[in-house]
């Protein structure tokens, strides 16, 4: 069984699209959903936080896009597809969690009812780059 009680989609073709948001480029809802409904899948790799420093002095760019492993320590994941564009907001209407098997799938589910055309946007947590040194009730990302 899926997180909410429903069953693993057996093929997922996303319907969003990716436009102009708030902070650059972001996700937008291509339909309405329902709480709990799936709004995307991403497949992830994992790479080493040795490959995330710093290049002459400047900060790699790449670091913006990746997620905190919760696979193995000192590691980040590298999100494909749509998954990597998710804006942050203090009240994001999406959520993003793995099922715990070895399919290397980031899934993604509306955290209410969300309006078809509106931004989907994900919580970066306290400690993401985006809520040191800026009001937190500030909506969007700074990358």
């Amino acid at each position: 069984m899926f997180r909410g009680g429903r069953k693993k989609p057996q093929e997922f073709k996303s319907v969003n699209s990716i436009q102009k948001g708030i902070a650059g480029y972001g996700v937008f809802a291509g339909r309405k959903y329902k709480a709990k409904e799936i709004v995307e899948i991403s497949p992830f790799i994992e790479i080493h936080q040795d490959h995330l420093q710093e290049m002459n002095g400047r900060k790699n760019p790449l670091r913006d896009y990746v997620f905190t492993s919760h696979l193995k320590k000192d590691h980040e994941l590298v999100v494909f597809g749509n998954g990597s564009l998710f804006n942050h907001s203090n009240n994001p209407n999406v959520y993003y969690y793995h099922d715990q098997t070895k399919n290397r799938l980031l899934y993604y589910a509306a955290s209410k009812d969300i309006e078809k055309g509106e931004e989907l946007f994900i919580s970066y947590g306290d400690k993401h780059s985006v809520n040191q040194g800026v009001d937190k009730n500030l909506v969007g990302s700074t990358h």
